[in-house]
């Protein structure tokens, strides 16, 4: 699966160069630790004998010479429990989440087969040298664009750099990479900020899209694709069910038409997944309507329960076409984030569904659209 021919066109003709823990005592001391004399003989003057009736300081008293203080011994310290036989131990989570910050996506480029992570989501980085950079070539004809970045280069955002670790997450599993080189576009058609990571090769069987961590991420995630199931085969009603759940959040207009379409099991995809709340599918729904002489799609994204509701959670973008790619559990917490295509005719994204506080929440990945 590659991305649009129109994006992915804009990337390769930039080509690029080169991111995740005692013995007891044997004679009396006073307070300051030096030895109490011995006893002077007594005196038998009057003086003597004042001086003895008087009150004697306390003496602490030597012990038994027939008793010795036990020998103290320290606890021993427990040997540390070895893990049970035949049981991996998972490799440790990041201490900072992954979800939503930190996760990126990446495009295999089809003719140079080196992967490139397209960010246009910049929530938490600091483009403030970046924009700096693009706007002194603001006056050029052509849109403004970086490539290659030097080692160093000053006009890189805050934090970015040349070797700097990233991990990637293919549907073989997790690839450690390091940052080869760095490209910047502001496209004339979007005028949207495009930064772009160069991680190098790709494996010899590598295909389609990948998720891009920033960091050595300690994760053993990989991209992963369930066969889907129609309505039919979840539940009796479950097809009335979602396209009911659906009809109230398209354009008023369009509504009636949709109705006469009649959406059928072949319109609706389901994905079983490991989703919080009772959630127990996600639904892509995709069908042709006709309003007078124009067609025009009608696509969604839903979630099924497993008491038989339907959950809607989005309409796909200007009449555009929702399509699952693939569920990815990014952060070990063993929820599955689920990642679709946004397409339409003028533009296309890669979207990630993630969990805050067991409710579903966007990010936009990687795309451009006018």
């Amino acid at each position: 699966m590659s991305a649009p021919r129109d994006v992915m066109r804009r990337w390769t003709t930039l080509p690029l160069t080169a991111a995740l823990i005692g013995a007891a005592c044997t004679a009396s001391s006073d307070p300051s630790g030096a030895p109490h004399p011995a006893a002077a003989p007594v005196e038998s003057s009057p003086a003597a004998v004042a001086a003895a009736n008087a009150p004697a300081a306390p003496v602490t008293p030597d012990p038994p010479a027939n008793l010795t203080a036990p020998a103290t011994t320290a606890p021993a310290t427990p040997d540390p429990l070895a893990p049970p036989a035949n049981v991996a131990t998972p490799d440790p989570l990041p201490a900072t989440p992954l979800v939503p910050l930190g996760v990126y996506a990446a495009a295999l480029d089809p003719e140079t087969r080196t992967w490139a992570v397209d960010i246009i989501n910049f929530e938490g980085i600091d483009t403030g040298p970046l924009d700096r950079r693009l706007a002194a070539l603001g006056d050029r004809e052509d849109s403004p664009f970086i490539e290659p970045f030097a080692p160093g280069d000053a006009g890189l955002p805050v934090g970015f750099a040349h070797g700097e670790p990233w991990t990637l997450v293919t549907l073989a599993g997790a690839e450690q990479r390091s940052a080869a080189g760095f490209g910047a576009s502001v496209p004339g058609g979007s005028a949207s900020l495009h930064f772009k990571v160069d991680l190098g090769p790709a494996q010899p069987r590598a295909k389609g899209w990948a998720i891009a961590l920033r960091g050595h991420a300690a994760t053993t995630a990989k991209l992963v694709a369930p066969k889907p199931l129609a309505p039919a085969a979840l539940a009796p009603g479950a097809l009335g069910r979602i396209v009911e759940a659906l009809l109230p959040k398209l354009d008023e207009d369009l509504r009636p038409h949709v109705r006469k379409t009649m959406i059928a099991e072949k319109h609706v995809k389901l994905f079983p997944g490991r989703f919080p709340g009772g959630r127990s599918h996600v639904a892509f729904v995709h069908a042709m309507a006709k309003s007078g002489e124009d067609d025009f799609e009608v696509s969604g994204v839903l979630f099924t329960r497993t008491d038989g509701a339907v959950e809607f959670f989005a309409v796909a973008d200007v009449l555009g076409a929702a399509t699952f790619f693939a569920l990815v559990d990014i952060d070990g917490d063993g929820l599955d984030e689920v990642l679709y295509e946004d397409q339409y005719h003028e533009g296309w994204y890669l979207q990630m569904i993630h969990w805050n506080g067991g409710k579903p929440e966007s990010r936009t990945l990687m795309g451009d659209g006018v």
